[in-house]
């Protein structure tokens, strides 16, 4: 991303500050939303920097969430 101002650093407490999670804590807001919002440039510049801190974290999520899909859905297809 180009390169911007950043006003506050957020951490995993912080309030989201915008969007349909406005007021959850950084740390429960969906890892899918946030890499979305980053990726369509959505972001404000402190919101995409804590996702920029946190993408191995965030990918991380994603994935095990898709295994956990998969997973379920080879179980109840039995």
């Amino acid at each position: 991303m180009e390169n911007r101002k950043i006003d506050k650093v957020l951490s995993d407490e912080s309030l989201m500050p915008f969007g349909k999670y406005k007021g959850k804590e950084m740390a429960n807001v969906p890892a899918s939303y946030l890499i979305w919002i980053y990726d369509n440039n959505k972001c404000t510049p402190d919101v995409a920097n804590y996702i920029e801190d946190n993408m191995d974290a965030l990918k991380l999520e994603i994935k095990q969430q898709e295994s956990n899909k998969k997973n379920w859905n080879a179980y109840n297809s039995k």
